[in-house]
């Protein structure tokens, strides 16, 4: 039972009860793990494989960078970003729109805190991303992706989600 100098102090939204989707599906992995099946798990997003050489020796070679580094990212890896999309995507962003963070999760959080209007979410997605939207105090609406597609957000799929977010006369991000 909660202190009732603690009352109120939890929005009602978080107070449900419900386990973390992620810890739970760790539970159930970890349970049929023990019973010999051979599963790697990725439910907490973080990879069960050792890092590639390469990313051990840049590791290495910069572990006496102590500093800060600038808040957007290291100029270098932003241009990777950038070069990356415009070959993979034919997407071309200025190197200022492009922010370097700790993680997605992360980024994506702080984003969601600072839209004010719905969350357009993937799915599939990480199942995280519709609690976290619930702790920002946004909604959510699902954009279901295709395997055919490429599990890319296509023309037709982005008509539909817009029609459920304007009946709501909302601004929508997408993430």
């Amino acid at each position: 039972m909660a202190s009732p100098r603690l009352t109120g102090l939890v929005p009602e939204s978080m107070s449900s009860g419900a386990g973390a989707v992620n810890l739970v599906l760790n539970e159930r992995i970890r349970r049929l793990s023990a019973t010999g099946r051979d599963i790697v798990n990725f439910s907490f997003g973080q990879s069960p494989f050792p890092p590639m050489d390469i990313a051990v020796r840049a590791l290495q070679e910069n572990a006496h960078r102590t500093g800060y580094e600038p808040v957007k990212g290291i100029l270098p890896l932003r241009k990777a970003i950038a070069r990356a999309h415009a070959e993979r995507d034919g997407l071309h962003f200025e190197l200022d729109n492009i922010v370097v963070g700790p993680g997605s999760k992360e980024l994506i959080f702080l984003l969601m805190n600072v839209f004010n209007g719905d969350i357009i979410l993937p799915s599939p997605a990480w199942v995280t991303y519709g609690p976290q939207a619930t702790l920002s105090g946004s909604s959510s609406v699902l954009m279901e992706l295709r395997e055919e597609d490429g599990w890319r957000v296509t023309p037709e799929i982005l008509a539909e989600v817009a029609k459920k977010v304007y009946e709501k006369e909302q601004v929508a991000a997408i993430l």
